[in-house]
């Protein structure tokens, strides 16, 4: 087979032409691939009317967070939701990552974005198999890291977003200093003003 580039999108994978291939398949009927699991999950939620949970695990860097959105694509449109509705409280869930990678993720040796928490996506269904609302619950957060970072690694990512994009009078009255360097942020090496200064900025806008 030819080798994987890791570095690769592989969009042609996560298509509506593939996911189409999955509904109603048995497992083991196709190769492996988040949408084999998810129709089993929505089929058994159907028939035994009980909760079903898609536990994602692996190590850091690993793809957690975009196969949660490719299994929550997949039983969005596979529900029989109305495609507006449903893109709407799919949307909703998206839209909450940001604040969610701002106060929970951060850079580490293995990966610059690195979740430090664990995350609950939950997805309403009625009897018949409608997608009618959506949550996350976050959990087990990381709060050793906000007083100590190992070598090489960094705070979380709001703590310099902060810095970064709020305006001066802000950043006078909290009495902090933007070039400045804290012990809590730049105690692994990492200089008070960042490469991407002007990315962390516009994050800290979006927020």
């Amino acid at each position: 087979r030819d080798p994987v580039n890791p570095y690769k999108d592989l969009l042609q994978l996560y298509t509506k032409e593939v996911m189409s291939k999955y509904w109603g398949k048995n497992p083991g009927t196709l190769p492996p691939h988040p949408f084999a699991i998810s129709d089993v999950a929505y089929r058994q939620m159907l028939r035994d009317r009980k909760n079903q949970a898609l536990v994602i695990s692996g190590e850091s860097g690993a793809g957690k967070t975009e196969t949660a959105k490719i299994t929550m694509r997949y039983l969005t449109s596979m529900s029989r939701t109305d495609a507006a509705q449903g893109s709407r409280i799919q949307e909703k869930i998206i839209m909450a990552n940001p604040i969610l990678e701002s106060f929970g993720n951060a850079t580490t040796v293995m990966n610059l974005n690195s979740s430090r928490f664990g995350k609950y996506n939950e997805m309403m269904f009625n009897p018949v198999g409608s997608l009618v609302g959506a949550g996350i619950k976050t959990f087990l957060l990381e709060s050793s890291r906000v007083v100590s970072q190992q070598k090489g690694e960094k705070n979380y990512h709001v703590f310099y977003e902060l810095l970064a994009g709020m305006e001066e009078e802000a950043l006078s009255n909290l009495w902090l200093e933007r070039d400045r360097s804290y012990k809590l942020l730049h105690a692994s090496g990492a200089p008070p003003q960042p490469a991407d200064a002007r990315r962390l900025a516009t994050q800290f806008q979006e927020l």
